[in-house]
């Protein structure tokens, strides 16, 4: 496949290519183990509907190493505050899952935390056999948004959930196609080539017909349950001792260089 071009990002962290009526989107924070900023956060919304203009397909890639952190910790421990930052992967997430065309997710090494709602929202994720999901929130002492732990159950179950959200496991490669978090598995370092392989499929497809599949798909998978019960228990975690004190420690135990995952 000939190299993709116009590799300058418009936004700080991101590398936004073009290759053909296909849009790749790159987190590019390698020291950081492409860690979410909130600018990131905020400016991918906008990103992704101006690809879709133009665009059939949407490719959201990490890189070869990693897919990413989650939210930088160094942008949390504000209290109540961080609920801004949720609400913001939340609108993140509503903006892929709601694009008109398909977004793939290529996902080398780690893809934790917020990433993993935001990779969940993609059409189809497409993974290397050493990739691996982790949500450690119950360790941070966070009851994860009640929103997200319902779109991350109605996607890949109660089984999966339980594993992720509760139990805290990290659930890999082969692993993960099992569990429903990936479409395929395929080796470390071809990732990008099959996410654009199947990219390059969506060319032959009638847009209208496509966006109103996907639509009907994502209704079809939808649930209506009321969860606002659960906001004061997140509003009060948010706050607590016991959440401030184990950010602090998971913020000194992050290497300072990028270790392999």
């Amino acid at each position: 496949m000939p190299p993709l071009t116009d590799p300058a990002g418009p936004v700080d962290g991101l590398i936004v290519e073009q290759h053909d009526s296909i849009t790749v989107i790159t987190f590019n924070r390698p020291n950081k183990r492409n860690a979410l900023t909130r600018n990131i956060v905020r400016s991918l919304p906008q990103l992704l509907a101006t690809a879709a203009q133009t665009s059939t397909a949407v490719v959201i890639s990490g890189g070869s190493s990693y897919f990413s952190a989650g939210m930088d910790l160094s942008e949390l421990g504000n209290g109540a505050n961080d609920a801004q930052v949720d609400d913001e992967l939340a609108a993140l997430s509503q903006a892929i899952s709601n694009l008109s065309v398909p977004v793939i997710a290529a996902i080398e090494g780690a893809c934790v935390g917020g990433a993993v709602e935001m990779a969940l929202s993609c059409s189809v994720r497409v993974i290397s056999s050493e990739a691996f999901f982790a949500v450690p929130a119950v360790r941070l002492g966070v009851l994860y948004r009640p929103d997200g732990i319902a779109a991350i159950t109605q996607l890949v179950g109660r089984q999966t959930a339980m594993r992720l959200l509760v139990i805290g496991e990290t659930i890999r490669g082969v692993d993960a196609l099992t569990a429903g978090l990936a479409a395929t598995v395929t080796e470390p370092g071809s990732v990008l080539a099959e996410a654009l392989r199947m990219a390059e499929l969506t060319k032959t497809s009638v847009p209208s017909a496509a966006a109103a599949t996907k639509a009907v798909i994502i209704a079809a998978s939808s649930d209506s349950t009321d969860l606002s019960q659960f906001e004061a228990e997140r509003a009060r975690l948010l706050t607590s001792p016991e959440r401030q004190q184990a950010l602090v420690q998971a913020q000194s135990q992050r290497p300072s260089e990028t270790p392999k995952p």
